[in-house]
């Protein structure tokens, strides 16, 4: 499970981040997912910063509380690290799965 949400940046206004929920059977690191996502998109929508917690919070209707997630990493947007790992005790590395290409381009009529 993953959010994406906007973070205050001091020159761009906001920058992108990812906050992401880390389970303790797998093996991931910030670098593997840096590695798998910068190939397929823009640079303006890479995360500039991922998050590793234990999970989402939640409303009562199941919906991902963003404004709870900005403000608990506010202050860790202005940190220089690219990633920070709030769960305790996981351990992360394993290889992400690339997507695969689509049979054939979309074409128009």
């Amino acid at each position: 499970e993953s959010a994406v949400i906007g973070l205050p940046h001091p020159d761009f206004g906001e920058s992108v981040c990812a906050v992401i929920v880390s389970l303790p059977e797998v093996d991931l690191t910030a670098e593997l997912i840096y590695d798998q996502i910068k190939p397929l998109l823009a640079n303006f929508k890479t995360p500039k910063k991922i998050f590793f917690i234990q999970n989402l919070p939640r409303n009562t209707m199941g919906k991902v509380q963003k404004n709870q997630l900005r403000e608990q990493f506010s202050d860790a947007a202005t940190t220089n690290e690219r990633h920070i790992d709030t769960t305790k005790g996981a351990t992360r590395g394993t290889r992400l799965r690339p997507r695969k290409p689509s049979a054939a381009p979309l074409q128009r009529v």
